[in-house]
């Protein structure tokens, strides 16, 4: 591991490193890098080129830098109800929280407000977020089978029990299924990985908690625009099937994080 040594000159700080450090990198002398605090003691350096940090172009016309798309990533890994200002500025440092500033104030970062989240909760534009997923993150190892779009568990299983544990979700008619399940996922239920609810349409909606929580933040950022939409709508915007999307609805609606303004059209709390 190469050693750097920071010295102090009269109006700044210079940074020395070995010469093989940049040996084969393409840096060149009198290179700019913007540097991005990461942590206390932890930095990054992320070259300039052309005068600018290196930036993606978005549709919109407005570009973002690799140290904003960063930034995103980290904020994007926060639960969304847990994207709260309280919470999160407390764990970002003071670099960061300056980024954070500029991704406001180019509205690719909005501050979502209602009665649930007073203080407001921090939504990612739909013009980076996928940006952010594609350049940045791995794709996710499922628990279950993804669902593809439009499709029906019980399609492809023989019983509503083996719907849920091979898709993680499913929709539910008959009282005697739901019986069954719950008898033998009772520890599981008491364990909070399997979870469930009965809506006024007298249907079962259960779900995987893991499947839940991946999939109810996406339903989550679909709704955090404010705008009443049905679950087709929501699913459409998603790519999800639409019976994952009311799965997901029906249990935020249980726990109060959602409200069905009128029939089929939902509202975040």
């Amino acid at each position: 591991m190469a050693r750097g040594v920071v010295k102090k000159t009269a109006s700044s700080y210079l940074l020395e490193v070995p010469a093989e450090v940049f040996e084969n990198s393409n840096v060149n002398d009198g290179d700019e890098f913007e540097l991005l605090p990461v942590k206390d003691g932890m930095f990054v350096l992320l070259k300039e080129s052309n005068g600018s940090a290196n930036s993606f172009k978005l549709p919109s016309g407005k570009s973002i830098s690799e140290a904003e798309i960063i930034l995103l990533k980290k904020l994007d890994s926060f639960n969304f109800t847990q994207r709260v200002p309280g919470i999160v500025n407390k764990e970002l440092n003071q670099g960061e929280r300056q980024l954070l500033k500029q991704l406001i104030d180019k509205k690719l970062v909005t501050v979502f407000k209602s009665p649930k989240y007073k203080d407001g909760v921090y939504n990612i534009n739909d013009s980076v977020y996928s940006l952010v997923k594609k350049k940045f993150e791995a794709p996710k190892q499922a628990q279950q089978s993804e669902p593809p779009k439009h499709f029906n568990p019980l399609q492809k299983a023989s019983t509503p029990l083996e719907a849920l544990e091979r898709y993680g979700y499913v929709i539910v008619s008959s009282e005697l299924d739901a019986k069954e399940i719950g008898a033998k996922l009772e520890k599981r239920i008491k364990a909070g990985e399997v979870m469930g609810t009965r809506a006024f349409d007298k249907k079962f909606y259960v779900a995987m908690r893991s499947f839940y929580l991946k999939m109810g933040d996406e339903v989550r950022r679909a709704l955090s625009n404010g705008k009443v939409q049905t679950h087709s709508e929501i699913a459409k915007s998603l790519s999800l099937d639409e019976d994952a999307c009311m799965v997901c609805l029906a249990l935020m609606s249980a726990d109060g994080d959602v409200i069905e303004n009128r029939k089929g059209q939902y509202k975040m709390v």
